[in-house]
């Protein structure tokens, strides 16, 4: 898909994120290069690890990354954000 694809819908991720190739090269291409859209699969786990709902967005691809305020004095977490646009989610209960 290039860049005028059109999407009406985002979503937000607040957990740490690895160095994802696709998330980079989208990231730091600021639209200089076709956007290349991906699947991606959000789990909700019980305390088990066992999945307990899974959402399947479909055509999706970085929009905004953001990273909280680090204070070095302060014991808090520091919180990665990623939103995506999408074309279409699905979800599923665990059975």
């Amino acid at each position: 898909m290039g860049a005028d694809f059109a999407v009406g819908f985002y979503f937000k991720v607040s957990i740490g994120l690895d160095d994802s190739d696709w998330l980079l090269k989208t990231i730091n291409s600021v639209l200089t290069a076709p956007i290349t859209t991906h699947t991606i699969n959000v789990m909700l786990l019980n305390e088990k690890g066992s999945p307990l709902k899974t959402w399947t967005f479909h055509d999706a691809w970085p929009v905004k990354w953001s990273l909280s305020e680090f204070n070095v004095q302060e014991a808090k977490l520091a919180i990665e954000s990623i939103e995506f646009a999408y074309s279409g989610v699905d979800d599923q209960q665990a059975v």
